[in-house]
């Protein structure tokens, strides 16, 4: 019995040595796709449109507007965003990043999205 005891154990530490290098080498393959991909990358997300802001952009005084009216995504990776002042024509500004998540887009496709980051980050 004590012969098998110290056999399991010995497979159980070897267990733990692989699983550390495997962590290891996850952790630097993850950080050269990182690298390769670039090291600093922005998201931007359109959050829905949501029942207060209605409320919000009627009451401020100022020509209501809401949030569709004023940002729009163009594609995945392009946000249009319409400047309104009052007594000034429309001037439409253009923004570019690695994504645009859409009001569309779920709380659960972001997170995939950007879980790969928050792996590098988390292992340093």
């Amino acid at each position: 019995l004590q012969a098998r005891v110290a056999a399991l154990e010995r497979s159980l530490e070897e267990e733990r040595e692989r699983c550390r290098a495997e962590r290891q080498r996850r952790k630097e393959l993850h950080n050269t796709v990182v690298e390769l991909r670039g090291n600093i990358r922005v998201h931007c997300r359109l959050r829905p449109v949501l029942p207060f802001d209605h409320i919000q952009s009627s009451t401020s005084g100022s020509r209501p507007a809401s949030s569709e009216e004023v940002v729009s995504a163009i594609s995945d990776d392009t946000v249009m965003v319409n400047c309104i002042k009052t007594g000034v024509p429309v001037h439409n500004k253009i923004f570019e990043f690695e994504r645009v998540h859409g009001p569309e887009d779920s709380q659960d496709a972001v997170f995939e999205e950007v879980k790969p980051l928050l792996t590098s980050l988390l292992d340093g």
